[in-house]
C-alpha cells in the first residue's frame, strides 16, 4: 500500500453502519484525525487520506504557529488549517461544533447534523491560538473519582476509558494530563500491571500532542491520603533520603512523564531548612533520573507559617527558596476566587498571598501555573450533592484578574479536578476553553456549549444566573458552609484547630445562644438563607419549564442539578428554622418539612444514579469499591445516600428534641 500522504485510505470509524460524510485529511496526520473522530456522538463520520471534494472537510497541517488553527469556507468544502498535532484537532473539532456537535462529558454528547458552516459563519472570521501556553486537568486520583478508575486501575476497559479522557481534553483545547501517585504501586505485586497501563496511556496521550505530568509527595509524614511518596521523613539523613529517592523513582522514571509534581501534604510542616534540603534533593535526582521538568505545588494554609531569611511567610511559600530550578503551581481551594472573601478557608480570609505570588513571579523570568480547584470533593459541593456553576465564575474571574495585572501572560492553568457528574464536566468544559480562548464573560462557554437546543439561551441565561446567586449568598455573604456539607472527620478538626473548608454554626451553638444571639441568627443567616432557597427554587422551576419533556440527557441533568440545588437550601433552611423556633419559643420545632424535603431529595437522586454518564456509574456511587485510595466507596457514594441531609437531621433532632438518633460520620 503506498504511504498515507497519498493513499485514499477509508477507514469506518465508530461502527460498521454506513457512513454519512467524510473528512479528508491531507498529509501523514489521518490516524490523529481518526482518533478524535472516533468518539464524535451519533452515526460514523468517516476519514480519507487527500483533499475532499464538494460537502467535505479537508484537513491540511499547514501553519506554524503553536497549536492553532483556521478555518476557511473554499466554495462547497470547508478546510482546516492547523499546526500539527494539536491545531489541526482544535480546528476540526471547532468545526464539528459549529455543525451543531458537542462533546460534553468523556462518555456522552450531542449529535450535529453534517451541514457544512454556512459563508459568514463566524468560525471564518480569524485564526485562534491559545492565551496561556499550558492548560490541562489534574484528575484528582488520591479520591476514589472517575479519574482514579480511568487511570490507575489497569484493565482494557479502564485503558479505553483513559484514552477518552485525553480526547475530551482536547476537545476543550487543552494540551496537558496530570495525575496523583498513589503508594499501593511501591509493592512489587502491583507494580508490572500498573506499569503497563500507565505506559499505554502515556504514550496515546503523547500521540494526540497532549504532555502529562505525574504527581508525587516529598515526605510521607505528611501523607494523609495513601500517596506515592518519596521520603518517610528528615529524620532519615540526606544519604539514605536520597537512596530512598532513587529507589521509589524507578517504579516510574522509564514511563515517559513529562513533567513531574512534588506536593508537600496538608495541615503539617517540617522546619524551613529541611524542607529546601531535601526538596532540592528530591528535584536534582528527579531530573537526574527522568529528564522531567520539576513543578512543586504551593498549596494554603494561612496558620502554617515559617520564618524565613528574615520574612514571615506561608509553609508551602519555602518553594520559592529552592535552589534547583522547579516551576511553583500555586493552588487555591474551593469555588473562591483570588479576589473573594474565602470565610476562614484553611484559616484565610482571602487568597490574596496567593496572588500576589503568581504576579511576583510573572514579573520573573521564572514559569507559574496557576492551580485552582472545579470541585472539593470530601464534603464541600459534590457528594452533598449540589451543582455549583459558582466555580466556573470564580474561575473566569482569575483569569481576567491575572491577564489584567499580569507583567506577561500566565505560563499554565491547570484545574485541580474532583468528578464530572451532577453537571460538574461544566465546569472543566468552561474553563479549559477560557484558558485557551477566553469569551467576554463567564457565561460565554455554556452560551456556547447550549446553543446547540433551540432555547439555548434561556438555558445558559439560567445556569449564569444561578452561579451569580450562588456567589452573592455564599461567597460574598459568607454562608456557603451551611449549604455544604460537614463530616465526621471535619467536625473533630474544627475541635482541634485544624480547618479545611468553612465552618458554620452548629446545633449545640444554636442551643447556647442568648436571645440577642438567636435574634441576630435569624437576621444574618436564617433570613438571607430562606431568600436563597426561593431563589434558587425560582430558577428550578424555570429550568424544567425550559426543558419540559425533552428527553436528552443533558437537559435532564440540568433539571436534577437544579432540583437538588433548591431542595439543599430549602432543607437547610427548614431544619435550622425548626431549632430556632423552638429555642425562641416561636414554635414547636415542627420537622415534617425537613422529612418531605428529605423525601423529595431522595427521588432525585435516584433518578440521577439512573442517568449517570460513566459506565462504572454503580462502583461511583457504591458503598463498597475497594481501591487504592483511603476511601473504600465511590466518590458518589454520599450523594446517592444523602448522607450528609440525614446527619444534619439527626444532630438537629438529638439537640433540640432530645432524640437518640445514629449520626452517620460520612467518611470512611
Amino acid at each position: 500500500m503506498r504511504a498515507l500522504s497519498s493513499a485514499l485510505l477509508l477507514l469506518v470509524v465508530g461502527s460498521c453502519a454506513s457512513p454519512r460524510a467524510q473528512v479528508h485529511v491531507e498529509g501523514e496526520h489521518l490516524e490523529l484525525v481518526r482518533e478524535l473522530l472516533r468518539t464524535v456522538p451519533g452515526e460514523p463520520l468517516t476519514t480519507a487520506g487527500g483533499r475532499g471534494g464538494a460537502g467535505s472537510i479537508t484537513v491540511v497541517a499547514d501553519l506554524d504557529c503553536t497549536e492553532c488553527y483556521r478555518v476557511e469556507r473554499v466554495r462547497e468544502r470547508v478546510v482546516v488549517h492547523g499546526d500539527a498535532p494539536l491545531g489541526i484537532q482544535y480546528g476540526l473539532t471547532a468545526t464539528l461544533e459549529a455543525m451543531g456537535y458537542r462533546f460534553f462529558h468523556p462518555w456522552a454528547g450531542v449529535e450535529g447534523t453534517f451541514e457544512l458552516p454556512p459563508e459568514g459563519h463566524p468560525i471564518y472570521e480569524r485564526q485562534h491560538e491559545p492565551a496561556i501556553a499550558q492548560r490541562g486537568l489534574q484528575l484528582h486520583t488520591l479520591h476514589p473519582i472517575e479519574g482514579y478508575w480511568d487511570l490507575w486501575q489497569p484493565g482494557e476497559a479502564e485503558l479505553e476509558a483513559a484514552r477518552r479522557d485525553v480526547d475530551w481534553i482536547v476537545k476543550q483545547r487543552g494540551n496537558y494530563l496530570q495525575w496523583v501517585g498513589l503508594d499501593n504501586v511501591l509493592r512489587p505485586r502491583h507494580q508490572e500491571a500498573w506499569r503497563a497501563h500507565t505506559s499505554a496511556i502515556v504514550d496515546y496521550a503523547h500521540s494526540r500532542g497532549v504532555r502529562v505530568g505525574f504527581a508525587i509527595q516529598l515526605f510521607g509524614g505528611a501523607n494523609l491520603q495513601k500517596a506515592f511518596d518519596l521520603v518517610e521523613s528528615p529524620e532519615v539523613g540526606p544519604v539514605d533520603a536520597e537512596a530512598s529517592i532513587r529507589r521509589r523513582i524507578e517504579v516510574f522514571a522509564d514511563l515517559g512523564f513529562d513533567e513531574i509534581n512534588v506536593n508537600f501534604g496538608e495541615f503539617s510542616e517540617e522546619s524551613p531548612e529541611d524542607f529546601l534540603l531535601y526538596l532540592d534533593l528530591a528535584v536534582r535526582v528527579i531530573r537526574e533520573v527522568t529528564g522531567a521538568e520539576i513543578t512543586a505545588t504551593v498549596h494554603v494554609g494561612a496558620d502554617l507559617r515559617v520564618e524565613y531569611m528574615g520574612e514571615e511567610q506561608i509553609y508551602y511559600f519555602l518553594v520559592r527558596h529552592a535552589s534547583e530550578p522547579l516551576v511553583p503551581w500555586v493552588h487555591t481551594v474551593m469555588y473562591y476566587s483570588m479576589q473573594d472573601p474565602t470565610n476562614g478557608a484553611y484559616h484565610h480570609d482571602d487568597f490574596g498571598e496567593h496572588r500576589q505570588l503568581i504576579l511576583d513571579t510573572l514579573e520573573t523570568d521564572t514559569r507559574v501555573v496557576y492551580f485552582p480547584e472545579t470541585a472539593y470533593w470530601v464534603a464541600l459541593d459534590n457528594p452533598v450533592p449540589v451543582y455549583m456553576p459558582l466555580y466556573q465564575r470564580a474561575r473566569f474571574a482569575d483569569l481576567v484578574d491575572l491577564a489584567e495585572a499580569g507583567a506577561r501572560p500566565l505560563d499554565g492553568h491547570v484545574l485541580f479536578s474532583s468528578g464530572w457528574e451532577w453537571g460538574y464536566w461544566q465546569n472543566d468544559y468552561a474553563t479549559l476553553r477560557a484558558t485557551y480562548e477566553p469569551g467576554e464573560d463567564w457565561g460565554a462557554a455554556m452560551d456556547e456549549a447550549f446553543a446547540v437546543y433551540e432555547n439555548g439561551d434561556e438555558l445558559s441565561g439560567l445556569i449564569e444566573s444561578l452561579g451569580e446567586l450562588q456567589h452573592d449568598v455564599l461567597v460574598e455573604a459568607g454562608l456557603g458552609a451551611y449549604y455544604g456539607g460537614i463530616d465526621g472527620v471535619i467536625e473533630l478538626g474544627f475541635e482541634l484547630g485544624v480547618v479545611g473548608q468553612p465552618d458554620r454554626v452548629g446545633f449545640d451553638d444554636l442551643a447556647a445562644m442568648e436571645p440577642a444571639a438567636l435574634q441576630a441568627f435569624e437576621n444574618e443567616v436564617l433570613r438571607p438563607l430562606a431568600l436563597f432557597a426561593a431563589g434558587t427554587r425560582v430558577a428550578a422551576d424555570r429550568i424544567a419549564r425550559a426543558v419540559g419533556d425533552r428527553s436528552d440527557p443533558f437537559l435532564r441533568e440540568l433539571v436534577d442539578a437544579f432540583e437538588i440545588d433548591a431542595l439543599r437550601a430549602e432543607f437547610v433552611v427548614a431544619n435550622y428554622e425548626a431549632a430556632w423556633r423552638s429555642l425562641t419559643g416561636e414554635g414547636r420545632a415542627d420537622f415534617d418539612a425537613v422529612d418531605a424535603l428529605l423525601e423529595a431529595a431522595e427521588q432525585v437522586v435516584a433518578r440521577r444514579g439512573d442517568a449517570l454518564f460513566h459506565p462504572m456509574s454503580e462502583t461511583l456511587r457504591a458503598d463498597r469499591a475497594p481501591n487504592a485510595t483511603l476511601y473504600q466507596y465511590g466518590y458518589l457514594r454520599e450523594a446517592h445516600q444523602l448522607c450528609f441531609w440525614r446527619r444534619e437531621r439527626a444532630i438537629a433532632r438529638n439537640q433540640i428534641l432530645g432524640a437518640s438518633e445514629d449520626t452517620p460520620t460520612c467518611v470512611l
